[in-house]
Order: structure tokens, then C-alpha cells, then sequence
């Protein structure tokens, strides 16, 4: 997939960040597993649980009649079962709900127009300040801008939530327009 958009109608120096895989694949992969989890609780505490209790009480009763092979739960263990069966299905929908909505769109710079999801159409004229403090370990740049109409607002550019490569490259045609000169990275502090 190529980070530069060519596309009909679309100019060849624009600069695409579409939503990264890494990213989105690992938190469909972990709602997945809570989904799966929260569906096991419930089989276990509505289920299997009572079921195991019912057939030991029946062993208990008649014994030749019924093996003694089930675990006798205790009513905390089954309501415990419940309550995670409950929570952790409506916590997976959550989870896939906000990764989609972390992720939604595409960070796009057309010319020197800046269009991030959530923000309006920024022209790189109107960034007045450019936050790099959590960008060598995050990837994480923050451009405050103000708007011809008066509008101030900040976005923020991560390049974990959309691909990298074109994140960077979009950073770096920001700096470049608007003469960020590269900060030193800070000395690292001596052992303690």
C-alpha cells in the first residue's frame, strides 16, 4: 500500500496516513479474547456451574447412580462467573467501538492543507505551535493552530494509531513549511 495518494483527482504530492494495521489488528485481536472470556463466564455461571452442583447433590443422594466427577462451585464462584460474563462482552464492543473511533479517516496533506479527522481543513499557515515533546518516544506530535475564523484548537499527529511512514513524512513537510529547526535530543540523565 503506498503512502502517497494516486488516486483520480487526487494531486500526485499529497501525502495519505491511512489507519495502522498493527494498531487496529492487535485490539481486534484482544476484544476477541475478552468476547471469548465474557462468553465462557456466562456459559459457566448460567450453565455448567449450577449443572456441576446439581449432579454432585445427586451424587451425594445416590451414589452408585451418579459418579462423583463434578466440583462443587460455591455461590461467590457462580455469581463471580456471572458478573464477568455480564461485563466483559459489552467491554469488547467498547473496545472495538473506540479503536475504530481512535482510528477513524485518515491524517491527509494536500499541498499545504492539513486534514486531520475531527479537526477542520488546516492550512499549514495557521499552525502557530508544534509540540515535539513526546515525539521520540511516542510518536506523538501535538500542532496547535488558529483558524482565519478565529478558531484555535490542537491535533494531535501518532504515528502508532495511523501508518508511520506517511505520518512521518507529514510531520517532516510541516517542519519543513514552517521552519521547525530538529531539536537536539535531550542528554540522558546519569545513573543513580
Amino acid at each position: 500500500m503506498t503512502d502517497t495518494a494516486t488516486t483520480a483527482g487526487s494531486a500526485p504530492d499529497e501525502i495519505v496516513a491511512r489507519a495502522g494495521t498493527y494498531y487496529r489488528y492487535t485490539r481486534y485481536a484482544f476484544a476477541a479474547l475478552i468476547l471469548g472470556f465474557g462468553i465462557a463466564f456466562l456459559r459457566d455461571g448460567f450453565h455448567r456451574y449450577p449443572k456441576h452442583n446439581e449432579l454432585h447433590r445427586l451424587h451425594v443422594q445416590n451414589p452408585e447412580k451418579y459418579p462423583d466427577d463434578y466440583a462443587v462451585h460455591s455461590e461467590t464462584d457462580i455469581k463471580f462467573q456471572k458478573v464477568l460474563g455480564i461485563i466483559l462482552p459489552p467491554a469488547a464492543v467498547a473496545l472495538l467501538a473506540w479503536t475504530l473511533y481512535r482510528s477513524r479517516g485518515t491524517y491527509r496533506l494536500a499541498g499545504d492543507v492539513l486534514h486531520v479527522p475531527g479537526h477542520p481543513s488546516v492550512p499549514l499557515d495557521a499552525i502557530t505551535q508544534i509540540d515535539l515533546s513526546r515525539w521520540d518516544r511516542k510518536g506523538i506530535a501535538r500542532l496547535s493552530y488558529e483558524l482565519p475564523t478565529g478558531e484555535k484548537n490542537a491535533l494531535t499527529l501518532d504515528d502508532f494509531i495511523y501508518d508511520r511512514p506517511p505520518t512521518d513524512r507529514i510531520l517532516d513537510a510541516v517542519k519543513t513549511k514552517l521552519n521547525v529547526a530538529e531539536e537536539p535530543a535531550p542528554a540522558s540523565a546519569p545513573d543513580a
